[in-house]
């Protein structure tokens, strides 16, 4: 398997590394990687009925669409993500083989996380990790949104999510739905040292093979942010038809 520590934070450019590893993958691959504050909508997700324009514009959060479905999510740099590509031998759609790195892992940190539905991890009855996943060339590509020390104000603030949602899983609001990792943390550890001891457990787990994303893949991967990810177009042109 591939590993790769991708430092950017920029959201354009790591959607958009997804798209080109996953379109040009020859074998596993697991990426890791964080973005400054961004809201993540979903392919099919009409983006302006997902967030509050007022909340992005005075904090300055990117919105942009990602190539899978579900539901639209809050970035910041206390999220860490996740990346899996893998040739689809009949996991497409199995959440709980890709969420079982995350979940073994936090055994190691006396967490006890469970996977819930279709393709959530819980701790205490509360979500810590989301995921979707889409397929292409006979290859998977599952990704998923961990909750660290991420700020569920600015969270709450900035979605706006179907109240049926909420109301169908008998919850009253989404901070009641929602922890963070490191509240259920009995020794400190800050959200770098979480990422890098992830990151070792991924790479002994799987053998990795440790190899940056070279500068010909990242001017590649810098175009396709520029030309699709960073558009208008895609992230709200793209949304569906409402009334």
């Amino acid at each position: 398997m591939r590993f790769i520590r991708n430092n950017s934070t920029d959201p354009t450019f790591n959607l958009a590394a997804e798209e080109y590893l996953l379109s040009n993958a020859t074998g596993p691959i697991c990426m890791l990687w964080r973005n400054e504050k961004a809201v993540i909508v979903g392919k099919n997700q009409d983006t302006l009925a997902e967030i509050d324009p007022a909340c992005v514009k005075a904090h300055g959060i990117q919105v942009v669409r990602r190539m899978t479905g579900g539901g639209a999510v809050y970035h910041d740099l206390g999220n860490i993500n996740f990346t899996m590509i893998e040739p689809d031998a009949g996991n497409f759609e199995n959440y709980a083989h890709f969420t079982k790195d995350l979940i073994d892992f936090l055994v190691t940190l006396d967490i006890k996380a469970a996977f819930i539905g279709r393709n959530d991890v819980l701790v205490d009855g509360r979500k810590i990790c989301g995921s979707a996943q889409c397929v292409k060339n006979g290859m998977v590509m599952h990704h998923g949104c961990i909750l660290y020390e991420a700020d569920l104000t600015m969270l709450v603030n900035v979605l706006k999510p179907d109240p049926r949602k909420l109301q169908s899983k008998g919850i009253a609001s989404v901070t009641a739905r929602v922890t963070n990792i490191r509240e259920h943390m009995k020794h400190n550890m800050s959200s770098d040292d979480f990422l890098e001891a992830f990151a070792r457990f991924i790479s002994e787990r799987h053998c990795c093979e440790e190899r940056a994303l070279t500068r010909e893949e990242q001017g590649q991967i810098r175009r396709l942010a520029d030309e699709k990810y960073a558009t208008w177009e895609w992230t709200y042109g793209a949304s569906p038809e409402w009334n």
